[in-house]
């Protein structure tokens, strides 16, 4: 949000902070009081809502024209839904809408880029955040792969809470921060190579999941995108397939019955 958003929500609770000290200096009756209270506390929450939704829509106006601009595809250029590709609702995820993709090319790599919102929490802690998914191609024959966040006891659903499955990797940082879901543990042991474990190992807390699958890695992390950041994200996409092609050269071809592999891939959607 630019400097002048900001200001105007300031501006708009300080007089409602006014507001709130005259109403109750003037001693009203106990029903008088709640309303005009009502009255002083409305406004500023219907600005900072406008204000805010005025310039997300604006952000995404300069996040859709710059993609453009670098000869991505977009699902508004192109009439069709946003796609997503790798998202998994988490357990703490009520709701989930796909708000923005686009397909384009990133240092001779497919790349695909989407901007999701969710919901979590109840009642009046109810609250939507957004995630920037980042992908680039890598066409490696492996089953699907993910670092997902590690979760403590109270955090887990509660057919989990006691049991979790072993770590392929002897590392205590990584393992307390990520957790490995793949069926096959030959292949999670080749990608897992130290270079790819030392990559990941201290990732930042706004960093939600790697996945492998379907012939795409990806990346998401709790953000509303801007172009900066879609460019930053897929150097660091990028930076993480060559650590895995290195992995899986060195170590070999891994023989598996690519159990698990989703079979829908934007490259093969007329719509993003």
């Amino acid at each position: 949000m630019k400097v002048r958003g900001v200001i105007i929500i300031v501006l708009a609770w300080v007089c409602a902070m006014g507001g709130f000290a005259y109403v109750m200096s003037l001693n009203l009756r106990r029903g008088s009081t709640k309303l005009a209270l009502v009255g002083v506390v409305v406004p500023p929450l219907l600005i900072t809502t406008g204000v805010v939704a005025y310039y997300d829509r604006q952000r995404r106006r300069e996040l859709a024209q710059g993609l453009l601009t670098r000869g991505y595809v977009t699902n508004e250029s192109e009439g069709g839904a946003p796609q997503v590709l790798h998202y998994r609702k988490a357990p703490n995820h009520r709701e989930f809408r796909a708000l923005h993709s686009a397909l384009g090319i990133h240092n001779g790599r497919p790349a695909h880029t989407a901007e999701y919102e969710i919901r979590i929490g109840g009642g009046k802690s109810s609250h939507a955040l957004r995630v920037l998914e980042v992908a680039l191609d890598l066409p490696v024959g492996l089953p699907a792969f993910a670092l997902t966040p590690h979760l403590g006891l109270a955090q887990r659903p509660l057919g989990k809470i006691f049991t979790s499955a072993p770590s392929p990797v002897d590392d205590a940082a990584f393992n307390k921060r990520w957790t490995v879901d793949c069926n096959d543990p030959v292949a999670a042991t080749a990608v897992l190579s130290p270079a790819v474990v030392a990559f990941v190992r201290k990732a930042p807390r706004h960093e939600l999941a790697w996945r492998i699958e379907n012939g795409w890695i990806s990346c998401s992390w709790y953000k509303r995108p801007t172009v900066a950041e879609i460019d930053a994200g897929l150097a660091r996409v990028e930076e993480m397939a060559v650590l895995v092609e290195a992995a899986l050269a060195e170590g070999g071809p891994v023989e598996n019955g690519m159990d698990g592999v989703a079979t829908s891939d934007p490259r093969d959607s007329t719509g993003l």
